[in-house]
């Protein structure tokens, strides 16, 4: 038994180093083929996706691509020179473009157009190739913290070792029907057992058995182990095509992501380093939160993994009291900075001019996502009304998903990432990317998860494939009309949802699952001491 050991763990072992060689590997070609296309655009002309009018709304966020950018940076230029409406009606002349309704949903943030104003330095070649290096170091950020909160969560895991022991005294009625894909232990070792022929054909698939007549296992081998999830889901984001059409696009929207998963990752590493860093982490949701309103809700999920790491140091009460706290402060900081950019009386006008799409039907074109059509379809006296609810919907999901799943943080903050996919307003492939590959983070939860997900997943790509086809037929030929892109984005909608669905019920059956094995180990226990106690 002791050379099976000794020769499975020298297995495992080469199995997760040739893992780590092929995540060098795709890393390594992933990054050059982003570099030939950065260096094509130098030397060659080099076609751009942005012609191609659907690719570009079902693929990326127009609101951060660098065509908004220089249009901002322009229009910024001929400050004092516009016209806009006081409440009497009358014009006023003389001024800034963020007093205009232009503003409205169509330009990014004025810290965005301040950090890129170098570029208007160099040429415009130049400025693509800059860019492009940007992205590549945005996108290689992303995948280093993809990997490392994946790691943490599989190495470093407070509740692993208290659910590993539930696990091995779970009954295997309620057992995860896929924890064999990950090689999740359920049960301690057992010897073969052998039944005679003679013994009913019900004793043969007996509950909790692990082990047919032959001594063979029932349970299939592993398909990847634990200690490789990060690896594949840091190759998962890399290698996806749909970013690299994404930086051909020169879209800025990954910026954003990168913030919140370095913010993870700084509390992450907490427990390694013995201190949390709660100032930077947030510090970059502020800065996520000046380019879009929701990853202020990551606060609750990043509150409860300090107060986990903490040792007993932290409060969940006073870890989020601290959070806020920090937040408000650079909250407040990056408003007064953007007043000192913008100028003007009121502060707070860029705020609503940026922010205004996102609680407002207005300047929002065909997307992946459903307030677009809403925006077509409703009347203007209900306009108001509609946007609030669909706005709002998602944050009225925060507070029941943190009190139900506090013990796991990271699955909460996977769960928002995939409310704010389904209800932003402007919602794109990049977006989906970008969530899909969390859901590897939470293999225990994944094993409990249905054939629902895996055939949405699967079928995503028939609606986005006809909403590309359709958007060309309605906007280019004019033989389609709203209707037939809205049936494909309703149904891309109802895949990530039916995904989503199943993850939600795969976590709350896990957690509720352990409690019941606990409370069922914690009652043997109290019976077997009491027989003890009768005994002597």
């Amino acid at each position: 038994m002791k050379n099976n050991d000794g020769s499975s763990t020298s297995a495992a072992y080469t199995r997760q180093y040739c893992i780590r060689n092929v995540w060098i590997y795709a890393l390594v070609g992933g990054t050059v083929f982003r570099l030939i296309i950065v260096l094509l655009s130098l030397f060659l002309d080099f076609p751009s996706l942005q012609s191609n009018s659907a690719m570009a709304a079902a693929s990326v966020n127009p609101l951060y691509t660098m065509k908004r950018v220089r249009e901002g940076q322009f229009l910024s230029s001929l400050s004092d020179n516009f016209r806009c409406m006081n409440k009497n009606g009358g014009v006023i002349v003389g001024c800034s473009i963020w007093d205009t309704d232009h503003a409205l949903s169509r330009l990014p943030p004025p810290l965005v157009l301040a950090a890129m104003e170098p570029l208007r330095l160099v040429s415009t070649t130049w400025q693509d190739i800059w860019i492009g290096l940007l992205l590549l170091a945005v996108d290689l950020g992303i995948a280093f913290c993809i990997y490392q909160i994946g790691c943490q969560q599989a190495c470093v895991s407070l509740e692993s070792k208290w659910e590993e022991n539930l696990e091995t005294k779970m009954d295997a009625r309620i057992r995860p029907r896929w924890a064999w894909v990950f090689g999740i232990p359920l049960s301690p070792p057992q010897r073969p057992v052998v039944v005679e022929e003679n013994e009913e054909t019900d004793k043969q698939s007996s509950k909790g058995t692990e082990k047919d007549a032959k001594g063979e296992s029932l349970i299939p081998d592993q398909v990847v182990s634990l200690n490789e999830l990060p690896y594949i889901a840091s190759m998962v984001y890399y290698c996806n095509p749909v970013f690299v059409v994404a930086m051909n696009m020169q879209s800025l929207q990954s910026l954003s992501y990168l913030l919140i998963l370095l913010a993870l990752r700084e509390i992450g590493q907490a427990h390694a380093r013995q201190k949390n860093n709660i100032s930077l982490a947030t510090f970059y949701l502020a800065l996520a939160c000046h380019m879009e309103v929701f990853p202020w809700v990551y606060i609750v999920p990043i509150s409860i993994l300090i107060s986990q790491q903490s040792s007993g140091r932290y409060t969940i009460r006073r870890a989020l009291f601290e959070c806020i706290i920090f937040f408000l402060f650079w909250t407040a900081c990056l408003c007064i900075l953007t007043h000192l950019l913008v100028g003007g009386d009121s502060w707070w006008k860029p705020l609503t001019r940026m922010y205004g799409h996102l609680f407002m039907f207005q300047g929002l074109g065909p997307n992946m996502g459903l307030h677009w059509y809403f925006q077509m379809m409703s009347f203007d006296r209900f306009k108001q009304y509609f946007a609030v609810l669909m706005s709002g919907l998602p944050y009225v999901f925060i507070m029941p998903l943190a009190v139900r799943l506090h013990r796991y943080p990271i699955i909460l903050a996977t769960i928002y990432a995939f409310l704010w996919v389904l209800f932003k307003p402007v919602s794109t492939l990049y977006d989906l990317a970008v969530v899909l590959p969390m859901l590897l983070w939470s293999p225990r939860s994944m094993a409990r998860m249905g054939n629902v997900s895996l055939i949405s997943i699967l079928a995503l790509m028939v609606p986005v494939s006809l909403f590309v086809l359709d958007h060309w037929m309605w906007l280019e030929t004019g033989s389609g009309n709203a209707n037939f892109i809205f049936f494909q984005c309703l149904a891309y909608n109802v895949f990530i949802a039916a995904i989503l669905l199943d993850f939600v019920v795969g976590s709350v059956m896990r957690q509720k699952v352990l409690r019941y094995t606990e409370k069922q180990s914690l009652k043997k226990t109290g019976e077997t001491s009491e027989t003890t106690s009768k005994i002597f």
